[in-house]
């Protein structure tokens, strides 16, 4: 959303008072804010100092006369403790002991005059506007015992002074915190609440947190963290919130946490755990929530997670499990969401799954099952209300018992092998999106879409793609008001478009192509495809509301009129201009503009949009906002206002001779972070996702030269199956990639795929080891960069060396009597191995991109090995 401007405060000079008052107060609360000792020291009464205080906060937290802060008055030091969110001590009378200031319009930064009231026990400023850090002082107030500070805007680290206090609950969710979580914080005794989700933290979790025996909950989600899960933490026996989602942990799960006798939600999904889950010997466990999707989890799933006998929710997916899904899950009594998909699971599921009553949500999309759904599934599932088999091999008919389960509101069947007619569904009064695509169903009379006339919710409707014949009845006409999505396309309907359709008013998607459709397309439907145009440009100038909003006239501002001073490249797409914005805490950003006039390039940006909607990765280049709107011409505008990169481009460290030239150690330390975002895109995404433009100038490196994978006009999400229920808004048509890093199948026609990518990852190695670009003029009479480096490898590997290799190795701090010339060496024979392997012709030769970053991780971790203090 758009940021509000603050504004500056108002001058005390608009008091409605005399100006020598105004002087005096002035210069009094000035005085107070700067050398609070010594106003406090200035007056003997210790409920003056707190009346003092509090015009302190009004004066820094409030430049808004008619705010929630308005009714603070200077001349009413008698009863400042009526004030609203002031509370004053019922033994001490007069002394304030806690502010409840939530979401009460604050601005502006707390100041360290706060810790004047040394009887505050209770700080409460969630959902406001404050930014600036968080004051060091607080460790001061001896008796605060809860600070809550989420949904605000404030940036910096987070105080170890905090760790001078009786905190109970520490609340700093939801703002621009960054560095490491101080260990200090692990040795509250009195600790009881630590949420830190949603910022910017990094490091490792401290090892000390889990010391209190009163912590209960700990959320730490959606930051970037990295190591294990501390044992301490994972021993601690009072946790009952454990909320780890989101950041880059890693290592194996401790299996004391899945033996707790306190935990109750376990939430580790989203990382990079690996090894297997951990048996369940606990029969008494009281866990309810367990999600562990989207690691790098193996094994089988253990069939003592039946032994969580108060689980409600279990999600599983996106793991690398093998075998069966066990058949004592069918068995805990209060499940109410299962989650196994996206593993790949061969073989059958026990039917005692779908006999499981008390499920709500049960997604087993994206495995290998040779399933036919139970007869009576709808009687045996009476409470499911999302129901996703999306793509797991499932065959047979489609139940009719289905219509049954009255509570259905989301059913996905697509990308199967479902054939026969397709059954109504017009009981199901609360169904919202039926996706029934990619499979090879008949529509019969179509009497299933008369039927569907009574689902008045529905909002999606996916048929595309199976064998329909006919004409469309009138009765399409009939379908829901709601509807935002037909899809009819790839059938072998005839005849003409009902006229009926018109009356879908609200609809924003249609497509019926790839049938044997004849005559003109009513002037009704006409309307309705200008009218979803129209629509399209709204969506997209809101498709990133939770952003902050720029105009055309900031971007304009912010790079001077688009100079050609701010130009930092230009591309097939677009250029990109370096910007000033003041909203942005460093003030300075990278604004990629797209050249609508060029082929594909609206596409592209759709393209970038979806991608970065999608992903969160500390190697991907960071999008702070999307601008969809019009130039003061009228014309379309789109641009994106990304992270700015003040160490430029790959490319520009490998060939400028402007700068210093590479180390071996910033060489390697790109190749894994390259790898990291690579291996996150295809393995840990949801679909995965492929970049297909992998090239030197499209990596990134930030102020500690750390890679940051950026451009994804060409990236395309997988798998490709036709199911229109899979996303596919990034498809572009033709050999995608840059000349030199495009993989060999993709021009003759091969289907975008991971192994792709691999190949552009192992040419940029053979790159950064010889510093020569594969276009460069020695190539040719059928001579590549691959060719080239396999014929030296590995004897006459010197030769053909980028030269800064060799002469920076004295700046890598390494005993040179020891390691330079034999340990060096190694790290660059394993280095060019690999980027020889990931550059192989063919793609079944390629490694995969998890078997890379390990193997590149592995190099990386060799190489620090030889490094010692300089």
């Amino acid at each position: 959303m758009c940021d509000r401007q603050r504004r500056p405060v108002p001058p005390l000079g608009t008091l409605r008072s005399s100006w020598l008052l105004i002087l005096v107060v002035h210069s009094c609360l000035s005085s107070f804010a700067v050398h609070p000792a010594a106003a406090a020291a200035s007056s003997s009464s210790p409920s003056n100092t707190d009346f003092q205080t509090l015009l302190c906060l009004k004066l820094h937290l409030s430049n808004d006369p008619g705010g929630f802060l308005g009714s603070w008055k200077q001349n009413d030091s008698i009863g400042f403790c009526r004030w609203p969110g002031v509370t004053c001590s019922k033994t001490n009378t007069s002394r304030v002991v806690a502010l409840n200031l939530g979401s009460s319009g604050l601005n502006g930064q707390i100041p360290p005059c706060i810790t004047n009231l040394t009887l505050l026990a209770r700080i409460h400023f969630p959902d406001n506007q404050l930014s600036g850090q968080i004051p060091p002082e607080l460790g001061q107030l001896s008796r605060l015992g809860y600070l809550n500070l989420s949904s605000n805007s404030l940036s910096g680290s987070i105080p170890n002074t905090l760790s001078s206090t009786y905190l109970e609950v520490i609340d700093l969710e939801s703002n621009k915190l960054t560095g490491g979580i101080p260990g200090e914080l692990g040795m509250l005794r009195n600790l009881s609440v630590l949420n830190l989700a949603g910022n910017s933290l990094t490091g490792n979790i401290p090892i000390s947190l889990g010391s209190s025996t009163s912590l209960v909950s700990v959320v730490l989600a959606n930051n970037t963290l990295t190591g294990p899960i501390p044992s301490v933490l994972a021993n601690c026996s009072s946790l009952q919130v454990l909320n780890l989602v989101s950041n880059n942990l890693g290592g194996g799960i401790p299996p004391a946490l899945f033996n707790s006798t306190s935990l109750r939600r376990l939430n580790l999904g989203w990382n990079n755990f690996t090894g297997s889950i951990p048996d369940v010997s606990n029969v008494d466990s009281p866990l309810q929530y367990l999600t562990l999707s989207v690691n790098g989890l193996t094994g089988t799933i253990p069939s003592s997670l039946g032994n969580f006998s108060s689980l409600r929710l279990l999600y599983l997916a996106a793991n690398h499990f093998q075998g069966s899904i066990p058949v004592s899950i069918s068995k805990l009594p209060n499940l109410q969401e299962l989650d196994i998909s996206y593993n790949y699971l061969p073989g059958t599921v026990p039917p005692s799954i779908f006999n499981i009553s008390s499920l709500t949500y049960l997604s087993l999309a994206v495995n290998d099952f040779t399933n036919t759904l139970p007869f009576g599934i709808g009687y045996t599932l009476p409470n499911i209300q999302t129901l996703i088999l999306q793509q797991g091999n499932f065959q047979g008919k489609i139940p009719a018992s289905l219509a049954n389960a009255t509570n259905l509101e989301s059913i996905n069947l697509g990308a199967n092998a479902f054939n026969g007619i397709i059954p109504s569904f017009g009981s199901l009064y609360k169904l919202k999106q039926l996706i029934l695509a990619s499979n090879q169903l008949e529509a019969g009379d179509w009497s299933f879409m008369s039927s569907l006339a009574n689902c008045t919710r529905l909002e999606v409707l996916s048929l595309a793609t199976n064998k329909l014949q006919g004409s469309l009845p009138s009765s399409i006409g009939s379908l829901a008001n709601t509807l935002g999505a037909l899809w009819l396309h790839a059938n072998e309907i005839s005849g003409s478009i009902p006229p009926e359709t018109g009356s879908l008013t609200n609809l924003v998607w249609l497509r019926m192509e790839q049938n044997y459709i004849v005559g003109n397309v009513p002037g009704t439907i006409a309307f309705i495809i200008l009218k979803r145009s129209k629509r399209s440009k709204q969506s997209d100038r809101h498709s990133f509301t939770e952003m902050k909003n720029f105009s055309y006239a900031d971007l304009v501002k912010a790079t001077n009129g688009f100079s050609s001073d701010n130009l930092l490249g230009s591309g097939t797409y677009g250029s990109v201009y370096k910007g000033i914005l003041d909203s942005e805490a460093n003030g300075i950003v990278a604004i990629k503009v797209f050249n609508l006039d060029e082929l594909g390039a609206p596409k592209s940006f759709v393209a970038e949009c979806e991608a970065f909607r999608n992903t969160r990765h500390r190697n991907l280049v960071r999008v702070i906002s999307a601008c969809s709107t019009w130039d003061n011409k009228g014309n379309d505008f789109k641009a994106l206002i990304i992270e700015y990169m003040a160490n430029g481009t790959l490319e520009s460290w490998i060939y400028s001779e402007m700068r210093e030239p590479l180390s071996l150690d910033s060489r390697v330390t790109i190749a894994v972070d390259i790898a990291a975002a690579l291996d996150y895109l295809h393995n840990r995404c949801m679909p995965p996702i492929v970049h297909c433009d992998l090239k030197p100038s499209n990596v990134l490196l930030d102020n500690a030269m750390g890679a940051r994978l950026s451009d994804f006009g060409l990236a395309k999400f997988l798998p490709t199956h036709n199911s229109t229920s899979i996303t596919s808004s990034t498809s572009l048509g033709g050999p995608r990639g840059s000349i030199g890093y495009i993989a060999p199948e993709y021009g003759f026609g091969s289907k975008i795929s991971t192994e792709g990518d691999v190949y552009s990852y192992g040419i940029i190695i053979l790159e950064m080891v010889t510093g020569k670009r594969p276009t460069d003029e020695l190539f040719n009479n059928g001579l590549s960069i691959h060719k080239f480096v396999r014929n030296a490898f590995p004897q006459k590997i010197g030769e053909i060396l980028d030269p800064n290799i060799v002469q920076n190795f004295g700046d890598e701090g390494v005993d040179h009597e020891k390691h330079a010339t034999v340990g060096m060496m190694s790290c660059i024979l394993q280095l060019v191995k690999l980027g020889l392997s990931c550059s192989m012709e063919t793609p079944n030769d390629r490694p995969t991109m998890l078997n890379v970053y390990a193997e590149v991780s592995a190099i990386k971790r060799a190489f620090s090995a030889l490094c010692v203090e300089k």
